[in-house]
């Protein structure tokens, strides 16, 4: 496209070939648009669940919430630092596997079940501890001591690369 100078329109439901492709892409839902705009706009600030949901790989991880008492619950976890949500809806925590990092102070401790190893980086999975539902985890790590299966391992994250979303209607919160 850039060599010839022409614009084109591409449809595809592969969101990796999407976001290589395209200079601008559109996500559409249902027949109707949820957000436009560069490929790594859409990653780093989608506007609702479903955009966040359909970009990136490895998904976004998804962690069932609730806010109260000036805390996000997540199961038996209460995370502080977060502020002004809405006290009487379900909430969706959204963190991206690039920006859990293991740490021994980490907010997040998951058990893990799965080491996806493909060289330079690698996928660890595991299901989030202390919680109240079947959570799943992904995170990215370019360590060469990996973890060993079923080992507990706390995962940090800086509230900055969190978001939080209106579970019911999918709008991004924070």
């Amino acid at each position: 496209q850039r060599r010839m100078g022409v614009t084109s329109i591409y449809v595809t439901h592969d969101q990796t070939e999407a976001m290589t492709l395209a200079d601008r892409l559109a996500v559409i839902n249902d027949g109707r648009i949820e957000q436009m705009g560069a490929p790594i706009e859409l990653y780093n600030n989608p506007k609702t669940l479903f955009v966040a949901s359909f970009i990136g790989a490895p998904h976004i991880n998804l962690i069932p919430a609730r806010f109260e008492n000036k805390k996000l619950v997540c199961g038996n976890l209460k995370l502080s630092g977060f502020k002004n949500l809405p006290e009487d809806i379900e909430l969706v925590l959204g963190i991206r596997p690039d920006f859990l990092r293991p740490d021994t102070k980490g907010q997040l401790e998951i058990q893990v079940d799965l080491v996806e190893q493909h060289g330079a980086d690698n996928l660890i999975y595991g299901a989030l501890k202390n919680s109240s539902n079947d959570t799943e985890l992904c995170f990215k790590t370019m360590q060469n001591t990996l973890p060993d299966i079923d080992s507990n391992l706390k995962l940090k994250f800086e509230q900055k690369h969190a978001m939080v979303f209106n579970k019911s209607t999918g709008e991004r919160l924070i």
